[in-house]
């Protein structure tokens, strides 16, 4: 049973590993400031608060303070949590993608 537990959180943290290098990535590509980049900064706050929940679960279940069926619980949420966090992440790169693609556009409209 830990055994399983301590697969899903070994998952999860690289999961959310990656995650933090990609909105890393993000925010350095962004030029702008405003509320974008201040959500994005929450985000990269947040993803690091879960990530960090993340390795410190592990330790609760080696010194016993979770029970097996409650750490594989938790850490099934948090593993699909992680991916979650990858899904928004996507999307907001499409996003950045076409406002990139639609500011090109409108600059090579003002150029003619």
């Amino acid at each position: 049973m830990t055994i399983v537990a301590y697969v899903l959180s070994s998952a999860a943290i690289l999961v959310m590993a990656a995650n933090i290098w990609l909105i890393a990535r993000l925010i350095s590509g962004f030029s702008g400031g405003g509320e974008v980049g201040n959500r994005l900064k929450l985000l990269l706050a947040l993803i690091a608060f879960f990530f960090l929940g993340y390795v410190i679960s592990p330790v609760l279940v080696a010194v016993g303070l979770l029970i097996d069926w409650a750490a594989i619980l938790v850490f099934a949420v948090f593993f699909f949590g992680a991916f979650y966090v990858t899904i928004t992440l996507g999307v907001l790169r499409k996003i950045f993608s076409v406002l990139n693609l639609l500011k090109a556009k409108d600059d090579s409209q003002a150029q003619e």
